[in-house]
């Protein structure tokens, strides 16, 4: 049973990519040929021989490169990082940091934005109204959330998938995985 840290698992992963792609290639570039030209495999069994060869290869790559992303796989549903007091699954990490970070820190920048939009402009552009005795006042904005929360939210988020990447990197340079 052959051994690999996730990180050599990750390296072999694309450079069967490439050979794939490489191998793919050369198979589209002989399936047809001029009748009256010389057959570029010829000496090798002839093109015919050259292009099963090479959808063999090509599937057994595809075979390796399946296995190697189950036991990541595997791996990443064993092993856990934990992120202060939040501890997690590598494959729940890795979620979060695809599917949710972004958005979580999208939507506290704009939270920072909108209200401070939206102060600067009533500060640069008064509206006055008329109050329940019938004085024109001018109109105040009231901000329903505490910017300094949302402020240090969007740090956090920032250091913790920070924190993360060096958590994966060591992990991934450390457990192994068997082929």
């Amino acid at each position: 049973m052959e051994k690999l840290t996730i990180t050599e698992a990750l390296s072999e992963v694309n450079l069967i990519k490439k050979k794939v792609g490489a191998k793919q290639q050369k198979v589209l570039g002989a399936l047809v040929r001029p009748a009256h030209t010389k057959d570029l495999y010829e000496s090798d069994g002839g093109s015919k021989k050259m292009i099963e060869s090479e959808a063999q290869a090509i599937n057994d790559l595809n075979r390796r490169l399946a296995k190697i992303r189950s036991a990541i796989s595997d791996a990443n549903l064993s092993n856990e990082i934990t992120l202060g007091e939040d501890t997690r699954t590598i494959h729940d990490w890795l979620t979060w940091k695809r599917e949710i970070v972004n958005s979580q820190i999208h939507f506290t920048k704009s939270v920072h934005t909108t209200v401070k939009n939206m102060m600067d402009k009533i500060a640069k552009e008064p509206q006055v109204y008329v109050n329940e005795e019938g004085k024109q006042s001018l109109v105040q904005a009231v901000p329903n959330v505490d910017m300094a929360y949302w402020v240090r939210q969007e740090e956090i988020l920032n250091e913790k998938l920070e924190q993360l990447d060096g958590k994966l990197s060591l992990k991934n340079a450390t457990i192994n995985i068997s082929l």
